[in-house]
């Protein structure tokens, strides 16, 4: 019965992942397109291009993810309903709607370090939010008043951490 109830569990998860990861699929387009739009600016040491470049990458990140990040918030359980006949996870839905703006605030940031070369600073973000999501994951998916919604509120916890570490080096 506990293999049925972790089957159960991780098919959820799998539905929210592929929901959350669409908007997100969009938003590398605009990381990708960043990394040479500011090495160039970089390599004529033009500062306010980067600057400007930046903020409006991150200005059309946010068009991107936070209206389909409220959408996921405010319809979650009649979009799980319609898309896949589910009555669990719409509070995990949610939570991994808010981790989704840090990821998607990431990868637009993560562009910017690209085309600057500081390319180690997203994988040591990387290497650093993994670990603790590992660590939380264990702690509070084994809380029986938490389960399954540890894996949203340590993907919230983790993303937050990466982009803060990304933002501090970007801003340097």
């Amino acid at each position: 019965q506990l293999e049925t109830l972790a089957m159960s569990k991780t098919g959820i998860i799998s539905k929210i992942d592929t929901l959350t990861n669409l908007p997100i699929a969009v938003n590398i387009a605009f990381s990708t397109a960043l990394v040479p739009a500011i090495s160039a600016a970089i390599a004529k040491k033009d500062f306010t291009n980067v600057s400007k470049r930046m903020t409006f990458s991150i200005f059309a990140s946010l068009l991107i993810v936070l209206p389909c990040a409220a959408g996921f918030i405010s319809l979650a359980q009649p979009i799980l309903n319609l898309i896949y006949p589910a009555n669990d996870g719409a509070t995990l839905l949610m939570l991994y709607s808010v981790a989704m703006v840090f990821i998607a605030l990431n990868q637009t940031i993560n562009g910017g370090l690209y085309g600057i070369n500081k390319m180690t600073v997203p994988l040591i973000s990387l290497v650093v939010a993994a670990v603790l999501k590992i660590i939380l994951n264990n702690i509070l998916v084994s809380n029986p008043n938490i389960e399954i919604m540890g894996v949203g509120i340590s993907s919230i916890i983790c993303q937050g951490l990466a982009l803060i570490i990304c933002i501090k080096a970007f801003k340097k």
